[in-house]
């Protein structure tokens, strides 16, 4: 592994803080919360359900989602007690058209993460695996009921 260079360190992390979707975006006629209509309104999309699948998880274990999600940790979630998470999800249906249900499966063998506070990569220390499937039926769902994506 290349060590990164003394100019790499120097910059170090940005601190990222929470958007209201108000915020301009400079040299656009267009906010924050069209982009984020337009990127993730498919809670079915691959990327998008599994940040869903971490905001359920968090929220059911009580992890504080009052900070900004850090996409490039070597793990998902982290409890007040210090266990690491690396959250999984899948589902049966896509929002693209299927000539059957999709294979559900997941590797949980360790792998390395990218650690934002090094800039190293790192085995990634998840204690708990967890997996999460789509919370919905075996069923196309009804694209006049958002409820149902």
């Amino acid at each position: 592994m290349e060590t990164p260079s003394p100019k790499e360190q120097a910059l170090g992390v940005i601190k990222i803080e929470h958007l209201t979707g108000d915020e301009n975006m400079p040299g656009l006629d267009t906010k924050v919360i069209d982009f984020w209509r337009w990127a993730f309104s498919d809670l079915m999309m691959n990327t998008a359900r599994g940040v869903l699948a971490e905001f359920i998880v968090a929220k059911a274990l009580g992890i504080s989602t009052e900070g900004v999600r850090a996409g490039w940790d070597p793990f998902d979630l982290e409890t007040e007690d210090g266990i690491k998470i690396e959250v999984k999800s899948a589902s049966y249906i896509q929002s693209w058209a299927q000539n059957d249900y999709s294979k559900i499966q997941f590797s949980v063998a360790p792998k390395r993460g990218w650690d934002i506070n090094t800039n190293k990569q790192e085995l990634r220390p998840q204690d708990t695996p967890t997996t999460t499937s789509s919370p919905c039926s075996l069923k196309r769902p009804d694209p006049d009921r958002p409820d149902q994506r």
